[in-house]
């Protein structure tokens, strides 16, 4: 019984894990256009600055599995979920004060802690499927797609209160 329950444990665990990272996600990618003015730079601009954060994760991508190896899901978990804190700070602060680049340091940091979570979430899922014997991956994507939503709804809260975008990150 004491595995079955570990198999619970896990599984809900990680459906919560798949759900909070597509709400960190999406709430602060849904107040893009509050961003672009906090930057003054163009949509294009925006655009281009945001690629900083597409090559943070495809950085981290093809480094993950070596680190997940290493030091274990767990571990990397933790570490990334610090790692996005200080990558959502830097965005909050880039986005204050007007600064490109400290926004951009901070869409770095934020797609390689988000390929630092990605990859060791869905191993585990793929181990917790295992363990239950039934296809169950769609229930933890259909979790991040609830969380996205979510995410999307709480920066649109936040923008319909004219709260700054630095406000809501932190």
């Amino acid at each position: 019984m004491s595995g079955n329950l570990t198999v619970v444990r896990a599984r809900w665990s990680l459906m919560a894990l798949f759900a909070l990272f597509g709400i960190v996600g999406t709430s602060w990618m849904t107040r893009l256009p509050s961003i672009r003015d906090a930057l003054g730079v163009s949509s294009a601009q925006l655009g281009l600055i945001l690629i900083v954060g597409a090559v943070g994760a495809l950085f981290a991508v093809v480094s993950t599995g070596a680190i997940v190896s290493r030091f274990g899901s767990r571990s990397t978990l933790v570490a990334a979920t610090a790692l996005n804190l200080v990558a959502l700070l830097l965005v909050a602060w880039g986005t204050a004060v007007g600064s490109v680049g400290i926004f951009a340091v901070g869409a770095f940091l934020n797609g390689v802690s988000g390929a630092l979570m990605n990859v060791p979430i869905n191993l585990n899922g793929a181990l917790v499927e295992q363990q239950v014997g039934r296809a169950i991956l769609p229930h933890f994507h259909a979790a991040f797609s609830i969380g996205a939503g979510a995410g999307a709804l709480v920066g649109a809260a936040f923008s319909a209160a004219h709260i700054h975008i630095s406000v809501q990150l932190v």
